[in-house]
């Protein structure tokens, strides 16, 4: 490969890398850096390609203006051989950053002019001088450090050699001092204007729907008086908190009710000539204990009967003897209290069925009670 061909693969892939980079450089930035990378010598020199060490110190004039001096050292071999070649390389450059001093990267066109002596181990060394340039591009790996990397081309003013460098490397900055940028200028800040709110709720009049809220009344989002139990009447105006939900209410928000009467009744019946409350009517006697149990203010007038067999003085001692059976029964096995209990026994009058037939007669041996209450009822929704 020809050092025109080495130079040129060089560039484009350099160049590659610069398309994304912008520059950051500051004012009077200051680096040492050391560089390696391969060294491309003049095919009519017959030297061996060559791995370069660079040790130089740079500094930023301004954020595109920097200058660098360098000094190179390469070893190598004449072609075919054992011959050393020794070469040192004393550069001075200038370079030149593009685009804008931002980002993390800063590829600049570099051009300087320096001498060289080259020493071919048993036949002495000579001295010229020569002009490079390039392209390269700095990049900020961490606080005070650059990764850099440059392709050069050589020209020797004496000779006329054309050579092709290729040097990739770190940097050491210090110094520098950052492009003091113009300061952003805020608008200043404009307060809006307090929307109305004509009731002082905390609710603006384009959101009100409850626009003439009495002051200091408890208001929702909408600015209407809370109404914590739902019942239509707002809370500052609410005699009656948590009323039920299902209960309608006056317009002092407490439940509306009325009065009415709620009753139960009692019929059981006897075997013939008996008094004894079979167990079967249990279930009847519990349903007007609990009844009376519900409603404390009420009083069971219980009333016993016979049919129309036997005198009518033994079916009243017989009547009343079932009417206090089942008076009985509420008192001890239901604990109801014997003194809103009262038992009578009324023969063999008021009979509810005939006589003449044995059904009859049954339907007539009968202990009945009727218990009622006045009570209070909420009216509901």
């Amino acid at each position: 490969m020809t050092n025109k061909l080495k130079l040129a693969s060089s560039i484009a892939v350099l160049v590659s890398s610069l398309s994304a980079g912008v520059s950051f450089a500051d004012e009077g930035d200051k680096s040492i850096f050391v560089t390696t990378g391969k060294y491309f010598y003049d095919n009519d020199l017959s030297i061996d390609d060559a791995t370069p060490l660079t040790l130089g110190a740079g500094y930023d004039f301004s954020d595109k203006w920097g200058g660098e001096l360098s000094y190179t050292y390469l070893n190598s071999e004449i072609e075919n051989s054992n011959v050393d070649v020794t070469t040192k390389h004393l550069l001075l450059d200038g370079l030149y950053y593009l685009g804008d001093a931002k980002g993390d990267w800063k590829p600049y066109l570099v051009s300087g002019i320096g001498g060289r002596n080259v020493d071919v181990d048993g036949f002495g060394d000579s001295s010229s001088t020569f002009v490079n340039a390039g392209v390269g591009i700095k990049g900020l790996l961490a606080e005070n450090f650059q990764v850099r990397g440059d392709v050069r081309a050589l020209h020797d003013l004496d000779d006329s050699f054309n050579d092709v460098g290729v040097n990739v490397g770190l940097a050491y900055v210090f110094g520098g001092k950052a492009k003091a940028s113009k300061p952003t200028v805020k608008p200043a800040a404009t307060t809006p204007a307090k929307p109305m709110d004509s009731d002082n709720d905390g609710v603006a009049n384009t959101l009100d729907a409850c626009p003439a809220t009495p002051a200091n009344v408890k208001v929702d989002a909408k600015g209407c008086a809370l109404d914590s139990d739902n019942d239509g009447v707002a809370d500052y105006q609410d005699s009656c908190a948590n009323t039920a939900a299902t209960h309608k209410v006056d317009a002092k928000g407490c439940s509306l009710s009325l009065t009415e009467t709620v009753a139960i009744n009692l019929s059981i019946q006897f075997d013939n000539n008996s008094a004894v409350v079979k167990e079967s009517y249990y279930a009847e006697v519990k349903r007007v204990a609990d009844f009376m149990n519900q409603y404390a203010n009420t009083q069971v007038s219980v009333e016993g009967y016979t049919d129309d067999r036997g005198s009518a003085a033994y079916n009243k001692q017989l009547s009343q003897k079932r009417a206090d059976a089942v008076k009985a029964t509420l008192v001890s096995q239901f604990n109801i209290d014997a003194a809103r209990v009262t038992a009578t026994g009324f023969g063999e009058i008021n009979p509810i069925d005939t006589n003449d037939t044995a059904a009859g007669r049954a339907a007539n041996r009968r202990v009945v009670a009727n218990v009622s209450s006045e009570v209070e009822k909420a009216v509901t929704k």
